[in-house]
């Protein structure tokens, strides 16, 4: 991750290490560092392909994100910061849903 902090694949890699191991501040920790460079527009998308394409994974990524965001909310007993996270992940994936990532 330090290597690609904006390759959202690391992200993925790191945070499942974190929360396999039940380290999960830590976790939490990288899914936080993951969605703020998603929102930020600083992954790198490149690979994915063209630019809808790319659209449509920082949806995927964000609702993946927020997801196990609110997995290790819930185990550090942050019920609430948990149910915002999901209510987020749900927003990222109704946005697929509709077809507006596909703009």
């Amino acid at each position: 991750l330090k290597e690609t902090p904006h390759d959202p694949d690391a992200v993925v890699e790191v945070g499942q290490f974190y929360q396999e191991r039940k380290q999960f501040p830590r976790a939490a920790q990288v899914w936080e560092g993951g969605i703020r460079t998603l929102e930020s527009g600083q992954a790198d998308l490149r690979s994915v392909g063209p630019r809808q394409d790319r659209n449509q994974a920082r949806q995927r990524y964000l609702g993946r994100f927020y997801r196990q965001l609110a997995f290790c909310y819930a185990q550090l007993g942050r019920g609430a910061n948990a149910r915002t996270a999901i209510a987020k992940a749900t927003q990222a994936e109704a946005v697929l849903v509709r077809g507006k990532g596909r703009h």
